[in-house]
């Protein structure tokens, strides 16, 4: 009985560590929509922006995410962003460079 529990409790810490813990870089851009959206009502998924990184051969990292604008309301609507983040340095945590808004459907996100 005790081994049982050994072993689940060994199972539960192991996948614990999988988490690999935030993406800084997606923080950066999620931090980034909360300040330019102010108090407007969003839903944003961190996880999937973190998912969406590519980096370029300068280092840049660049992630894409969907905004959910006053969800659950008649006026729900969808905004799409590209945010890119240069890496830090000397201790200093990732910055944004550039941060691009697209409404999706738009034409404006396809590159």
């Amino acid at each position: 009985m005790i081994v049982r529990r050994m072993y689940w409790v060994a199972a539960a810490v192991a996948l614990a560590g999988c988490g690999g813990g935030a993406d800084p870089g997606a923080t950066a851009c999620v931090e980034q929509v909360k300040e330019r959206l102010g108090d407007q009502i969003h839903r944003l998924d961190e996880a999937a922006v973190a998912r969406s990184k590519t980096t370029g051969d300068d280092g840049i990292a660049h992630y894409k995410g969907e905004i959910v604008l006053r969800p659950g309301t008649s006026q729900e609507s969808k905004q799409a962003f590209d945010c890119y983040v240069a890496p830090g340095s000397g201790g200093e945590p990732p910055r944004v460079q550039r941060f691009d808004w697209s409404i999706p459907g738009s034409g404006l996100m396809e590159q």
